[in-house]
């Protein structure tokens, strides 16, 4: 006994089209379309019977979902309550709460909400020197009038130089 395949809708409804149309036997659409004879007959049963065509089982491989619309909601809350925490303290706390999952599904749905992790951006840090030069920067052009700033295009603090419309 071979395994059952599972096909397209695209490919149910093409088939459904060629017995149809009366012009090519079913071991002919079965070769044509690259499914065995017994799926073609099955779709052909249904098509005379009319049953519904039997569903795609894809959907249906992976067990029962282990959390409810509530607990992925709780999950969030969670997350969001404490951006810096790990997934280990964050399923503890919700095991605390009475959510008992796995730390890979805590991912899971925090994935599925479009909540990604990310590292804090770390910005350079001013150094001694950098502030000593800021200030003397600020100092030298303390002294400039409005009418002189609103003159200003672009203030390019890295070269210390302001410059000026014409």
């Amino acid at each position: 006994m071979g395994k059952r395949q599972d096909i397209t809708s695209e490919k149910k409804a093409y088939i459904c089209g060629l017995l149809k149309s009366g012009n090519l036997s079913q071991r002919q659409i079965a070769k044509n379309t690259n499914v065995s004879h017994q799926t073609v007959m099955r779709i052909a049963k249904c098509m005379k019977e009319n049953v519904p065509q039997f569903s795609n089982k894809r959907s249906s491989c992976r067990g029962k979902r282990k959390t409810t619309p509530r607990t992925d909601r709780k999950i969030i809350k969670t997350a969001l309550g404490n951006r810096h925490a790990t997934t280990r303290i964050l399923v503890q706390r919700l095991k605390n709460d009475g959510v008992d999952i796995s730390e890979r599904t805590f991912r899971r749905r925090l994935y599925e909400a479009n909540i990604r992790c990310r590292r804090p951006v770390k910005r350079p840090k001013l150094t001694p020197k950098m502030r000593k030069s800021r200030l003397e920067w600020a100092k030298a052009h303390s002294n400039l009038s409005i009418a002189d700033w609103e003159k200003v295009i672009c203030i390019n603090l890295c070269f210390k130089k302001i410059i000026l419309r014409l």
